[in-house]
């Protein structure tokens, strides 16, 4: 080969690499310039198809979540879910990533915390100990909301009504459970806002809770404030405070028994 034909060569070999640089350069370009999803963004993805997977009322589970988690995005500054979200024992904290949050549920089942919840709907750990195989399913946006998307189905089924369900989803407690319903109901397009009356004239508070006056008269013997109610066929006054409250005692374990059965199946995600 000559000098000349050597020459071409490699000037055309030159040309062929200098344009794959170029393609290879403009296409990471590109690329980068493509954004992330936001954390908002996966949150809200997440809920949408777990919604449609367990057949929801559209956008029930999207209000809960924005109850539950949400926050101004750094970027955007649209309020939304937020995935890397912890409630510890009623303290609230937002992270970078999922890799931050994760390290700190870690930490914090380290050193004995018990009421974790987390991601974007707010499972808690230790009343769902088996919702996910690991901390990183935990905080990933799509296993955390079908697993409460598949909760808050097994509340429906259990009370009967998709908005007594979304109260239970929070708490046990009926004033809590109705407090956490009414914030549910305005953030629900399809549900709150001007439907928000009509539904709550239509919609009966739950009961309260049967066994409240009996605990506090219970609690009040014990202190020795003033005897609890008598047995029937017993004179108030002439009963002790102790032995009153043990009769009373013994006679709510038929009522109080089926309440703590019910409790893991209709156990709060509790936040606050």
């Amino acid at each position: 080969m000559s000098t000349s034909a050597a020459c071409k060569q490699a000037q055309a070999a030159r040309r062929v690499l200098g344009t794959a640089v170029v393609a290879l350069a403009l296409h990471g370009g590109a690329a980068a310039a493509t954004p992330l999803p936001s954390p908002g963004a996966l949150c809200k993805a997440a809920v949408q198809a777990a919604e449609r997977e367990a057949g929801l009322p559209p956008q029930l589970l999207a209000a809960i979540a924005q109850v539950e988690s949400a926050r101004p995005d750094p970027r955007s500054g649209a309020v939304a879910p937020w995935p890397w979200t912890i409630n510890a024992e009623g303290a609230g904290q937002y992270f970078d990533n999922q890799q931050a949050a994760v390290a700190a549920a870690r930490d914090l089942q380290s050193r004995g915390v018990r009421l974790i919840d987390v991601g974007c709907l707010q499972v808690n750990l230790h009343h769902h100990p088996t919702a996910f195989a690991s901390l990183e399913t935990a905080f990933d946006p799509l296993a955390n909301a079908r697993y409460a998307a598949a909760f808050l189905r097994r509340l429906q089924a259990a009370s009967g009504d998709w908005v007594t369900a979304a109260g239970l989803y929070h708490s046990g407690t009926a004033e809590r459970a109705e407090a956490y319903r009414l914030r549910v109901l305005a953030a629900w397009p399809a549900g709150g806002g001007p439907a928000l009356a009509q539904r709550r004239r239509a919609l009966p508070l739950p009961p309260l809770d049967p066994m409240a006056a009996q605990r506090e008269a219970l609690a009040q013997a014990w202190q020795g404030l003033r005897p609890a109610p008598a047995p029937p066929g017993r004179s108030a006054v002439a009963t002790p405070p102790g032995e009153a409250m043990a009769a009373a005692w013994g006679s709510s374990q038929a009522g109080l028994r089926p309440a703590l059965a019910l409790q893991p199946a209709a156990t709060p995600l509790l936040r606050r």
